[in-house]
């Protein structure tokens, strides 16, 4: 019995089936000819669905391999270069949390179909699961070629979607690495180009960015602080600093800002701060900085220190978890104090990641009594549209305007424009940044609320604040 294939008088192939049996006698032997088109077209079925990413339809991570062998071996004889785009969509989870999978699926599916319509025809597009996507480019000249491809992907990729009613956006972070320069191996270039995807996504998202050797270093040191920062909150190693902040007009403390340091690593938040964030250790982050927070406030009650308010910082990522003002309230009350002990500070940014889900966590946590503040105000969206619809007490003028006041009047207009618009709104207005008599004095003629910077106090630990407190009595303390 064995497999073999006719041909037709039409010129169709026929895949068939060929057995021989004996009826009993030694010249009687008797021949079975069997037509398997249908199982063979059946198998081929079932063979492309195992190679094909079932919900987009293009080919998944076990054609990847076969299709790479053949574009470098291409690649190679014709003396040029090969090059390697991983792909991975921006703000695409808030879109599965808040619209269900449903409306993810459809995304999902509309995003393969423009990187197919949008890529050259011999380049090869990838789905490897969840929202990352791979493209091939068999033959590139140059940086440039792959550059520019990515680039007409990426425009079409950022178009609004839209989806049952609603429009939605999302925007594609581009790593690249090149054949043969960046790699033989297809295992070591997609490493490379998703290390440079990374830097894409550390480096503000929606945007491009091709492998290199001083990437690869950096890369390292990341994957080192990655390590860093988990055993840093396995062994709580980080440390709050506080940093006052005082009203203008009467200058009594009204509160301090609680700031996460690091201070034996002697790495800046500016740092581990985006990691804890990229690795999801942002979460274990802030609910230790809230715990600690309540920790300080009660022990400086107990010291005889009136009950500051500390305000914390909340992340993009923590908004998202929808039972965090829940969480947050239930520190509090196990500390056994006051709502108002502790306020959250937000930033634009972090808003601006979901919006609506981040308006109804503030919400739920005015409505328990906590204290909100828009913290780095005039960096980010300045939307009067949205402004109008946060439930937030204050805004912070971000320091970047603040430390230019003496000499630029842009800064000034700027400056002055977000006070009058805080008072409009009835919120407070706190300056940060405010390193010289001078400037705090402009800002308390132009009607600001509240001082935060060197001028009044640097961040400290909990102790010099507390010897600080001590120390200012009866200058910032009523």
């Amino acid at each position: 019995m064995f497999e073999k294939e006719y041909l037709r008088a039409n010129g169709e192939r026929v895949p068939v089936l060929v057995a021989f049996a004996s009826t009993g006698g030694v010249s009687d032997l008797v021949g079975f000819v069997l037509d398997i088109s249908e199982r063979k077209q059946a198998e081929e079925r079932i063979r492309q669905a195992a190679l094909h990413d079932p919900l987009t339809g293009l080919p998944n991570r076990g054609l990847l391999v076969d299709c790479a062998k053949r574009f470098f071996a291409r690649a190679k004889r014709a003396n040029c270069h090969s090059a390697v785009l991983f792909v991975d969509l921006d703000r695409f989870k808030p879109i599965n949390d808040n619209y269900g999978h449903e409306a993810g699926d459809e995304v999902l599916r509309e995003v393969a179909r423009r990187i197919t319509r949008c890529t050259r025809a011999d380049d090869m597009a990838f789905r490897l699961g969840g929202d990352e996507f791979l493209l091939l480019l068999p033959e590139i000249d140059n940086d440039a070629n792959a550059g520019e491809v990515a680039r007409h992907m990426a425009a079409c990729v950022n178009r609004p979607y839209h989806v049952n009613g609603l429009e939605l956006s999302i925007s594609a972070s581009v790593g690249i690495s090149i054949y043969p320069r960046d790699g033989e191996e297809l295992d070591i270039l997609v490493n490379n180009a998703d290390a440079a995807m990374y830097q894409a996504k550390q480096a503000g998202r929606n945007g491009i960015q091709f492998y290199s050797q001083e990437l690869a270093a950096e890369s390292k040191l990341q994957s080192r602080l990655e390590e860093q920062v988990r055993a840093a909150l396995a062994h709580d190693t980080f440390e709050l600093f506080y940093q006052p902040v005082i009203d203008m007009r009467t200058s009594h403390l009204i509160g301090v800002e609680a700031l996460v340091r690091w201070p034996h690593a002697d790495i800046g938040p500016d740092r581990f701060v985006p990691i804890a964030e990229s690795t999801g250790q942002i979460n274990r982050l802030g609910e230790w900085v809230i715990v600690e927070a309540c920790r300080q406030h009660k022990k400086w009650l107990e010291r005889g220190l009136p009950a500051i308010p500390i305000a914390v910082n909340v992340s993009a990522v923590q908004l998202r978890n929808h039972d965090f003002a829940e969480q947050f309230a239930n520190v509090i009350v196990d500390c056994g104090l006051n709502m108002a002990a502790l306020q959250v500070e937000v930033t634009e940014t972090a808003l601006m990641e979901n919006l609506d889900r981040a308006i109804e966590v503030l919400m739920q946590l005015r409505r328990l009594g906590v204290k909100i503040a828009l913290d780095d105000f005039g960096t980010g969206y300045s939307s009067l549209n949205y402004l109008s619809r946060l439930p937030i007490n204050k805004i912070k003028v971000d320091k970047s305007f603040v430390q230019r006041l003496g000499h630029d009047t842009a800064s000034q207009a700027i400056t002055q424009a977000i006070i009058a618009l805080g008072r409009s709104l009835k919120l407070e207005v706190v300056a940060e940044g405010i390193e010289s008599e001078a400037t705090l004095q402009y800002l308390r003629k132009q009607g600001c609320s509240h001082a935060q910077g060197y001028h009044v106090c640097k961040p400290v630990d909990a102790e010099t604040f507390e010897a600080w407190y001590q120390g200012n009595r009866t200058t910032y303390v009523h």
